[in-house]
């Protein structure tokens, strides 16, 4: 991020969610949602953009800068981002987080599981009770 026109103090990087949100992981492996209004983004590309104050953006409100004269003439109140701005939407899960989400997830499973073999076990080890008369 370059200059910040206009709202609250941004960081120098900041998410921003375009278009529909996506299932959560690992729904997101199987399912996506998309739609026309989903706007795309080029790593490295200058951008003037206006979102919500949840940080949401679509094509409406995206439009792509080649040169400085293809801006709207730049209005007063114009701040640099600072490093304790606001960084914006919540970021995607990375590759690091989807595999201890998956790691947990395996913890969980196991320890279920081997607490109903235990039981199992414990159920097998005990006597059958005998009939007495």
């Amino acid at each position: 991020m370059l200059e910040v026109w206009a709202g609250p103090s941004l960081a120098p990087d900041v998410w921003m969610q375009s278009g529909q949100e996506q299932p959560t992981w690992p729904l997101s492996l199987f399912e996506g949602v998309g739609s026309s209004s989903d706007a795309d983004f080029d790593p490295g590309g200058r951008y003037l953009v206006g979102a919500t104050r949840d940080f949401e953006t679509n094509v409406c409100t995206v439009e792509k800068v080649a040169r400085r004269t293809d801006l709207a003439p730049r209005p007063d109140g114009v701040s640099a981002p600072s490093e304790g701005g606001l960084q914006g939407a919540d970021p995607p899960l990375g590759p690091v987080g989807q595999g201890q989400w998956l790691a947990s997830a395996a913890a969980v499973l196991g320890a279920v599981l081997l607490v109903r073999v235990r039981r199992r076990r414990t159920h097998l080890d005990q006597p059958e009770p005998t009939a007495s008369g």
